[in-house]
C-alpha cells in the first residue's frame, strides 16, 4: 500500500527530532517541517488539469528557500545536482513506463538507492545532500506529471508513491550519516585505548 512507508519513517524521524536531537531552533523547525509535510499530505489541489498535493508544494517551497540561503557558488552547485536528481528521477520513471521489465524488485528501494547513490557522490555535506534529492525528486515528480498530462493520463504529483521514494531515501541517508559517526566514534575510542596503552607501557 502506497505511503505506508511514508507515514512509518516520518513518525520515526518525528519521534527521534521532537525528542533525541539537541535542544534548539533546529530541532524545532525539522519537527515542524515533519509534522506539517504529513498533514499536506492529506489534501491536494487542481491547477490546469494537475493534481498536486500540498505536500509536495509545501516541500519545495522549503527546499528553494534554504537553497537561497546558501552562499553563491554552493547554491549553484547545489542547483545543477538538483537538476541532475530531476533528470534520473524522470528517466527511472520513463523507463519503467514504456519498458517495466527492467524494474527487478520494488520500485521505492531501486530509485530510492539511486538517489542517494547520485547524492553521496555529489555532495559531502549531509545537508546538501538532503537538499539536493529532495529538490530534484519533487521537481521530478512535477515534471513527470506535467510530461503524461500531455497524453491525457492523470498523475497526481506528489502523492503517496512519490512520498515513499522520499522518506526512503531521507532515512537511508541519515542512516549512512549515523553510520559514520558511529565508525568515527569507534576510532576515536581505539586511538585512545591505545595511547593509554603506550603511556602504561
Amino acid at each position: 500500500m502506497e505511503g505506508v512507508i511514508f507515514y512509518w519513517l516520518f513518525w520515526l524521524l518525528w519521534i527521534y527530532s521532537t525528542f533525541l536531537m539537541k535542544k534548539g531552533k533546529e530541532r524545532l523547525k525539522v519537527s515542524i517541517w515533519l509534522l506539517l509535510t504529513m498533514i499536506f499530505s492529506i489534501h491536494s489541489l487542481q491547477f490546469f488539469h494537475l493534481h498536486i498535493s500540498f505536500s509536495s508544494l509545501f516541500i519545495l517551497m522549503t527546499v528553494y528557500y534554504l537553497i537561497g540561503k546558501l552562499d553563491r557558488w554552493q547554491g549553484i552547485y547545489t542547483f545543477i545536482s538538483s537538476l541532475i536528481m530531476l533528470l534520473s528521477y524522470m528517466i527511472f520513471y520513463l523507463f519503467e513506463l514504456y519498458d517495466p521489465v527492467w524494474v527487478l524488485f520494488n520500485r521505492c528501494l531501486m530509485l530510492s538507492f539511486l538517489l542517494v547513490s547520485l547524492a553521496v557522490l555529489l555532495h559531502k555535506e549531509l545537508k546538501l545532500r538532503l537538499l539536493a534529492i529532495i529538490s530534484g525528486a519533487a521537481q521530478g515528480d512535477f515534471l513527470y506529471g506535467i510530461y503524461l498530462r500531455k497524453f491525457s493520463i492523470v498523475y497526481p504529483i506528489g502523492m503517496p508513491a512519490f512520498l515513499d521514494v522520499l522518506a526512503l531515501s531521507i532515512t537511508i541517508l541519515l542512516g549512512i550519516n549515523g553510520l559514520k559517526k558511529l565508525s568515527l566514534t569507534i576510532e576515536n575510542h581505539l586511538k585512545h585505548l591505545e595511547k593509554e596503552k603506550q603511556k602504561l607501557s
